[in-house]
């Protein structure tokens, strides 16, 4: 049978309902004087609970920081299902305790007790009384409610049945003594107030030297401001800590004082109210009413916690359930000292900023009067906010991410060198420098034009030639094409703007628009349907020599360039030809990048159609400003291909290619990224990294592309195209018809 346990001091000296279990308020209606509003504890049954099934972390739509695991378990946290709601297993396993982080507990002061060993420093006793063999120091516990607020942020935990594990168990408790085992009808703001600026000044000696409070719990509450609670709150303002005030107990509106300052307080306090494990507000609860920006709720409704062992029969092992706003109020002190465990150099009003912003929406939509920002969501709260982004050693900001080629963000994915990114709070978040990359690889539908475009109007004695169209691909995008050839004697000259004219020896016109097989065989770098184009050709013989330039958008939205040169020999039945081409690109408004590329395309006619084999090689150059560095790097890329005439009706033509874009043979990545971070003052550490990008993880999957183009009569075409990537990486397809005008 639960047996119960009544606390000493109450808000009015009675229960509110002896046949209440839970802890609830009494209230103090008028009063300015600061009362726990909590009115009892029940003891916790001795059999120990159901084995817990344990939990894991999966399908986290965040890359970072890496999701662990599994989260811990245990009779520590099988005690409190309801701080799972909040997350606190998530942040034990990513380490997130509350390192180094000293908490002010101003209350009844917290007793000894075996879950609390090693977590409470001396601290101070701002009452007159008088206990034999008690130095004062506010390490004394004759009610209960502190070291039951002690607990929740610091207990230690254990492996055995019964037990219970705080917030942050790695965090110290500073006890400040301020309600007496005397009085029975609260305590003086007074108190409080010289109770606070005494835990500041001057520091006590902790475990780490000078131990100095960031966070002050205050699970006291008056019904009434005063002017010392208004300088408690300056105080902490002053000192650069985090007020985290209980809202009070009364089923009211609004929150009780001190927590009803934090408006003015610029997110240096925060007011807190209490839930249930389902989220649901207890009638008992202060609401956030005005203070919807400044409030947050959290389990405050049967959590297992310390007492003094004494206080309570031998058999609850020193430990009790307890309900009220006193005791969700030490779960967001908690929370706010694992996130300045991890982050020591943030600023009071950045912890409360977190917390705040993390929080998971209750009630209306948004900011409300009953929950205020929501319930306090420690594992969003330890996740990057906002976007990410990364710093530049000289100053400024860039996006933490890298949109590249495919080629080159292959090669970066393979890296693991942890870089440090930051959010909007400025925190710092390692992430493995592979996981900054996304490929500008989007091309859907085969947006590449396909087949030759022929002339609209061809003039003999000038040789010539004039097309145009406008072309609809498979995603209802229209696009302008058109240009035009003239020639005399051994000389021609093309201009064109979306894809080049054919010239009426350009056998293989078909297969070199297959986006694999052009790549290799002809160049290509600028995939841009608008691009725009100058060509010159001479003739000699079965020789044709050319130059091009194409003048595009490179694929991040920046400018490029290409100039080709190109030789090419057609005998009777072997064809051969080979290309230099050199392309320049301007990043957005800054950073520059050059490949060079050249290669050879060999094909032979026979009767069962045109057999094709190309090759090429590429040394390209890319500034990448975001990451202040430079990468250089060595690539191959092979295709073959078959192209058959009247395949299925006359004139048509079937093109078949199977290609391997280009792939990492070699390279090199010198980066200047932040490694590391100064703990002091979060500013980033920069590192000079020189990675060698190698092949293997690197190599694409193999390209498998088919074409089928077939004319229609007065020099309208017909085509259509598919390509498929080898290792399922998806297709791509495209229909298309032309007209000339």
């Amino acid at each position: 049978m639960t047996r119960r346990f009544t606390i000493r001091r109450l808000a009015r000296a009675v229960l509110c309902s002896p046949l209440l279990v839970l802890l609830a308020a009494c209230g103090a209606s008028g009063s300015n004087l600061l009362t726990q509003p909590d009115d009892g504890y029940a003891y916790p049954p001795v059999v120990a609970p159901e084995p817990a099934t344990g939990y894991t972390n999966v399908g986290t739509a965040i890359p970072y920081p890496p999701a662990p695991a599994a989260l811990p378990s245990g009779p520590s946290y099988d005690a409190n299902a309801a701080l799972d709601s909040m997350g606190y297993r998530y942040a034990h396993a990513v380490n997130a305790q509350g390192q180094d982080v000293v908490v002010a507990v101003v209350d009844s002061g917290v007793g000894s007790h075996p879950l609390l060993v090693g977590a409470v420093l001396p601290g101070l006793d701002m009452t007159a009384d008088t206990v034999p063999a008690y130095a004062g120091d506010g390490r004394i516990d004759l009610d209960g409610h502190g070291t039951a607020v002690a607990g929740l942020i610091a207990a230690r935990g254990s492996d055995q049945w019964p037990s219970m594990i705080g917030v942050a168990p790695q965090s110290s408790i500073l006890p400040i003594r301020v309600l007496s085992a005397i009085t029975t009808d609260g305590t003086d703001p007074r108190v409080v107030s010289r109770a606070v600026r005494a835990a500041f000044e001057p520091p006590v000696d902790g475990p780490s030297g000078r131990a100095v409070p960031r966070i002050v719990n205050l699970s006291l509450a008056a019904a009434a401001p005063s002017a010392a609670l208004a300088d408690v709150v300056d105080t902490v303002r002053r000192q650069g800590a985090l007020l985290i005030a209980a809202a009070g107990n009364d089923g009211m509106p609004e929150p009780d004082w001190p927590a009803a300052f934090a408006p003015q307080a610029g997110g240096h306090v925060i007011a807190v109210g209490a839930v249930d494990a389902t989220g649901t507000m207890p009638t008992w609860s202060n609401r956030a009413g005005a203070l919807r920006d400044h409030y947050l709720v959290a389990p405050g409704v049967d959590l297992l916690t310390t007492v003094p062992p004494g206080l309570v029969p031998p058999s609850a092992y020193g430990l009790v359930y307890a309900s009220g706003t006193s005791f969700a109020t030490p779960v967001v002190a908690g929370a706010a000292a694992t996130v300045w465990g991890l982050w020591p150099y943030l600023k009071a009003s950045e912890v409360s900023g977190i917390l705040l912003d993390t929080a998971r929406d209750l009630g209306a939509p948004g900011p409300d009067e009953v929950f205020g920002r929501g319930l306090l969501d420690l594992e969003a709260a330890l996740k990057p906010v906002g976007d990410t982004v990364l710093p530049r050693a000289g100053g400024g900001w860039d996006s933490a991410v890298l949109a590249t080629d495919e080629a080159l963000a292959r090669a970066l994915r393979a890296q693991d060198v942890p870089v440090m990114v930051f959010d909007r709070y400025r925190r710092h978040f390692a992430v493995p420098l592979g996981r900054l990359v996304v490929s500008t690889h989007s091309r859907v539908g085969l947006s590449l034009p396909l087949g030759p475009m022929p002339a609209a109007v061809a003039s003999p004695a000038h040789g010539l030639q004039v097309a145009g169209a406008w072309q609809v691909d498979a995603l209802g995008r229209s696009r302008w094409q058109g240009g035009w050839r003239d020639g005399a004697e051994a000389w021609s000259w093309a201009f064109w703007q979306g894809q080049p004219l054919s010239a009426a020896s350009d056998a293989t016109s078909v297969a070199r628009y297959l986006p694999g097989w052009a790549q290799v065989a002809y160049g290509g770098l600028i995939q841009d349907p608008g691009a725009i184009g100058l060509e010159g050709r001479y003739r000699a013989g079965r020789w044709v020599w050319s130059l091009a330039q194409i003048s595009g958008r490179a694929p991040l939205g920046g400018a490029q360039t290409d100039r080709q040169l190109s030789l090419s020999y057609r005998g009777e039945q072997w064809r051969l030809a080979a290309h230099a081409t050199v392309s320049d690109r301007r990043w957005w408004s800054e950073g520059w990048g050059r490949a060079d590329q050249w290669g050879m395309t060999l094909s032979r006619q026979t009767a069962v159609g045109d057999w094709m084999v190309a090759w090429s090689e590429t040394r390209a150059k890319q500034d990448l400003p975001a990451w202040q560095g430079d990468v250089q790097m060595v690539l191959q890329s092979v295709a073959l291909g078959w192209q058959g005439k009247d395949v299925g009706t006359a004139g048509d033509r079937l093109a078949l290619a199977v290609s391997r874009p280009l792939s990492l043979q070699q390279g090199q990545a010198v980066l200047n990224l932040p490694i590391d971070v100064n703990w002091a003052t979060g500013q980033p550490r920069f590192a000079t990294l020189t990675l060698p990008l190698r092949n293997g993880a690197a190599q694409p999957p193999l390209r498998l592309e088919a074409l089928w183009w077939v004319p229609l009569g007065k020099g309208a075409t017909f085509s259509a195209a598919a390509a498929l990537s080898a290792q399922g990486g998806g297709g791509e397809w495209l229909i298309r018809y032309q007209r000339p005008f």
